[in-house]
């Protein structure tokens, strides 16, 4: 009796293909670092801008648009906990965004109010 041979391919949503089968396996080739962090880039900035962090972005803003084109708290936050607090937020959920500005050079602190900078860019994003 003739024993059949399956062969698996798949497909990953990077496009990396998964090979499993009898002299398949030399085809897999491990994620480059390189996809690896533009992946992790990709992900950072999408939950740059979720509704949450967005609503978190248009509370910082505020003080500087006029009350009659966005309606949010008015105040200048001097921590996370200030920021979750006027926002209605947790600290849990407001911590990873300042981190997120922080890292990417969107966020001042320097002068004890959470400040964004480079705002222009931010927007376009």
């Amino acid at each position: 009796m003739a024993h059949s041979q399956q062969s698996v391919i798949s497909y990953g949503s990077d496009g990396l293909q998964f090979f499993a089968g009898r002299g398949l396996e030399k085809l897999n080739a491990p994620r480059s670092s390189r996809v690896r962090r533009q992946q992790h880039r990709l992900t950072e900035s999408a939950l740059l801008f979720s509704d949450l962090n967005q609503w978190m972005l248009k509370v910082l803003l505020a003080p500087l648009i006029p009350e009659g084109l966005l309606h949010a708290p008015r105040e200048q936050y001097h921590s996370v906990s200030h920021l979750a607090e006027g926002a209605g937020v947790s600290v849990m959920s407001a911590f990873p965004l300042m981190r997120q500005l922080r890292h990417e050079g969107f966020l001042d602190h320097n002068d004890g109010i959470l400040r964004l900078v480079r705002r222009g860019e931010l927007m376009r994003r």
